[in-house]
């Protein structure tokens, strides 16, 4: 078994109001000489992920 690792949680708030506490982890791309800092959200493993999806028209 791998050692696990512990990642921070920012607490957000979901359109209803509710705060949630979601892990992001801070990454840096880079292709050749450009960077670019983001910010990436972390699959846990949990049991459920739910995100809203906008169907967008054609």
């Amino acid at each position: 078994m791998s050692k696990g690792q512990r990642f921070a949680h920012t607490k957000k708030k979901n359109n209803l109001g509710l705060t949630l506490h979601v892990p992001f982890l801070n990454l840096v791309l880079n292709h050749g000489d450009r960077f670019l800092q983001v910010t990436a959200l972390l699959d846990i493993g949990a049991d459920v992920n739910v995100f809203e999806y906008k169907r967008q028209s054609l």
